[in-house]
């Protein structure tokens, strides 16, 4: 699921960037990590399943070998540290 108007998005979010953490989310079913404008983007897997969906796909399918998971977000005062954790079958 995309954001609608995500150019709009990071266009309020840029002037901040300097205090920003990042922007964190989930429920997309696959664990993701990137940067945009110098602004930290991370999602947690789903716990339950993961699937695939890539540009150009017609839908998501389920990837079933993939684990559920979490993701632990840790900061301090210099850094923020984000682990990506599956959960045993």
């Amino acid at each position: 699921m995309l954001l609608v108007d995500r150019e709009a998005f990071f266009d309020a979010l840029r002037p901040h960037r300097a205090r920003l953490r990042g922007v964190f989310f989930g429920h997309i079913h696959r664990a993701f990590t990137a940067y945009r404008d110098g602004i930290l983007c991370s999602a947690a897997m789903s716990s339950f399943r993961q699937f695939f969906h890539y540009p150009g796909d017609p839908k998501p399918r389920f990837d079933y070998a993939a684990p559920g998971g979490y993701a632990l977000v840790t900061m301090t005062h210099r850094e923020t540290i984000v682990n990506h954790y599956t959960i045993p079958r």
